[in-house]
């Protein structure tokens, strides 16, 4: 298993291990049938699909690299996992962050202007991002002005 990480060598002996534990036997004679099962089982147990499918990488490692056996996986396919879709501000939000952001003093520049507009936008791509804890946390960020966009602070 080298040049594998030791969370990924970890992850799939755990894998090895449960078809171990499934087959009561050890898995170097498992056959592609025994696999199929003990997917459904690990499905009907409630087994997260990401869980599944690190098992399989495991248990396809074993069969294909170690045991050179790769016929035994071809009755097994990983699941799919759904995609989150991103948070959508609503039309109060967008208000309420455009209303916190403060305007560049005047007169402004073509220069400020778009500045602030790209401030604007870090914002609400912070605030839309998956570290946004609900719609209380819109009330607790505040975009602080600067003449460059880098200098952006969110507090």
């Amino acid at each position: 298993m080298r040049r594998l990480s030791p969370k990924t060598q970890i992850g799939y002996i755990r894998g090895v291990k449960k078809l171990a534990t499934f087959l009561k036997r050890s898995p170097e004679d498992a056959t592609a049938e025994e696999l199929r099962q003990f997917q459904l089982t690990l499905a009907e147990q409630g087994t997260s699909n990401i869980t599944i499918n690190a098992t399989l990488s495991g248990l396809t490692f074993l069969f294909h690299k170690s045991l050179n056996r790769p016929d035994v996986m071809l009755k097994v396919s990983t699941v799919p996992v759904p995609r989150k879709l991103p948070t959508v501000l609503s039309k109060e939000e967008v208000k309420q962050l455009i209303d916190a952001t403060q305007p560049p003093p005047q007169p402004a520049t073509d220069k400020m202007a778009i500045e602030h507009t790209m401030i604007l936008g870090a914002c609400i791509f912070f605030i839309g991002s998956p570290f946004r804890k609900g719609p209380s946390r819109l009330r607790s960020v505040r975009c602080v002005y600067r003449t460059r966009p880098k200098d952006l602070i969110m507090g």
